[in-house]
């Protein structure tokens, strides 16, 4: 057997370090960032961020009466620049101011708003239960006015959408609320997410906003009553 030594340079050492470097897989969890140690670490964007806070995003939109406001503004707008009165001008810049104020209040009105709910220990079909909606304001100048709590509640495909109304709740305060229904059919119904919406203070434009709270909700069959003759068997067999 015949040996011999071969000269290692140091860019052979690099290339050999560089090929087992690429024949390793490497595993990419998400966007990383060093930093001024030349640490690895992880960049939040604003979607992980959301999903670790557990809420999403205000959605702000128009109603179906702002709609037919914008509507009316349009028209408004037409007639004053094909007629020239000055007079129809000066009622839509008036119109107009009062959208675009509704449009700017809606996201601080809802914003701090937390919801949470509370289920009833036990429920049977065909009897009348109760579900109490927690909301705290945890804006400290701020008050939530005109919100609206609803509730989804699914199962076999059919959805209800109770909902809870609270017409102002301080900074910083909590108020609380309650829906009540019945259920016919007994099982395990799913309840999701909790929707808050207001439209204060014109109704002309709306913040929308969903709050995780799934969980299940289990109803029992409807509890019976015995009858006079099953009574007296017992009292036979005693």
């Amino acid at each position: 057997v015949q040996t011999c030594a071969l000269p290692i340079s140091r860019a052979n050492v690099r290339s050999s370090n560089q090929a087992r470097l690429q024949s390793v897989p490497r595993v990419h969890k998400g966007p990383t960032s060093k930093g001024r140690r030349g640490r690895i670490r992880p960049i939040v964007t604003p979607s992980n961020h959301s999903r670790r806070r557990g809420s999403s995003a205000l959605d702000r939109r128009f109603s179906r009466e702002g709609v037919l406001y914008l509507g009316i503004l349009v028209v408004l707008l037409f007639s004053a620049m094909t007629s020239g009165i000055n007079l129809l001008m000066l009622i839509f810049g008036m119109l107009l101011g009062a959208l675009v104020v509704n449009w700017l209040l809606v996201r601080p009105v809802l914003r701090g708003a937390t919801v949470r709910r509370h289920l009833p220990g036990s429920v049977f079909a065909g009897e009348p239960f109760a579900v109490e909606v927690d909301l705290w304001n945890k804006n400290r100048f701020l008050s939530n006015w005109s919100i609206s709590v609803q509730d989804c509640i699914r199962r076999d495909k059919k959805t209800l959408r109770p909902a809870v109304w609270f017409p102002r709740v301080a900074a910083g305060d909590r108020r609380s609320g309650v829906y009540r229904g019945v259920l016919w059919r007994r099982g395990r119904y799913e309840l999701g997410a909790l929707k808050l919406s207001t439209g204060f203070p014109l109704g002309l434009a709306r913040a929308v906003t969903d709050q995780p709270g799934k969980e299940s909700l289990i109803v029992y069959p409807r509890p019976g009553k015995l009858m006079g003759r099953w009574s007296q068997g017992w009292e036979d067999l005693d």
